[in-house]
């Protein structure tokens, strides 16, 4: 099957998200065999874990692939937000899950905004990890790195609004289907492992994939904060963020 870029271009301004196509028009991805939800305002699974939730409202934009994987992959532009205050946070990610109820495992790699649990307002290279459990970037011991490239928790830098030339995290999640470990790719490079025993279900391959990002705020305070870049402008590249060159399993999720 040949290559198609994907464009996913991601905003949420006042508790609205939206899905923006390549030519700046707003479309709902139809049920096929490779994309099966377009999803808007609805949570997805990050738990409370020092810093990351409490009692509010997650909201979560993007695509939701059904099926059996062992990768998924994207390039993801790098936009600050904006505006994103203690209690707030706002990621964009990929994740891979497997499994229902106490037997779900779930894996988030990406980018995020979150003040109370960075002690600051930049962007970090992030990891939000469930199974029996919750652990995000170094808490998460069972991650083993190699020499070199990206650490979960270093500082990203933005793409400057308007700039043609934008800055991307490159990221590839894939199992061995040998050891049926999960390693990372990061900008090009295997950044690491995680253990065997990091997942009990996701050892027999993911069998949803989403593509996304979310933004949480506490209950009550009304509007959610900025996803992606906070603007929208008919979905123009510099301007907006989006994914691009989107895979599973080594294949671009196709729109009808």
């Amino acid at each position: 099957m040949s290559s198609m870029r994907v464009h996913i271009f991601i905003i949420l301004l006042v508790s609205t998200a939206y899905i923006i196509s390549c030519d700046g028009t707003s479309r709902k991805v139809k049920p096929n065999n490779f994309v099966d939800e377009w999803v808007k305002n609805t949570s997805t699974f990050v738990q409370p874990n020092g810093g990351w939730t409490s009692d509010g409202v997650s909201e979560f934009a993007g695509i939701v692939v059904h099926g059996s994987f062992t990768s998924a992959s994207a390039s993801i532009a790098i936009f600050s937000p904006g505006s994103v205050t203690s209690g707030e946070f706002t990621i964009s990610f990929i994740s891979i899950e497997s499994g229902e109820g106490s037997d779900f495992n779930g894996l988030q790699i990406g980018w995020a905004v979150n003040p109370d649990f960075y002690k600051d307002s930049e962007i970090h290279f992030f990891t939000f990890k469930v199974n029996h459990g919750s652990c995000s970037d170094n808490a998460c011991t069972d991650f083993d790195y190699n020499d070199g490239g990206l650490k979960f928790g270093d500082i990203l830098t933005p793409s400057e609004v308007g700039r043609a030339n934008q800055n991307y995290l490159d990221l590839n999640i894939y199992q061995d289907t040998g050891s049926k470990l999960w390693h990372v790719v990061a900008n090009s490079k295997t950044i690491g492992t995680w253990r065997g025993q990091s997942f009990t279900s996701l050892q027999n391959g993911a069998t949803r994939i989403r593509f996304g990002g979310e933004a949480f705020t506490p209950k009550g305070w009304g509007s959610s904060p900025p996803m992606g870049s906070g603007r929208m402008t008919a979905g123009e590249r510099p301007v907006t963020a989006y994914f691009e060159d989107v895979t599973v399993n080594g294949v671009a999720p196709q729109n009808p």
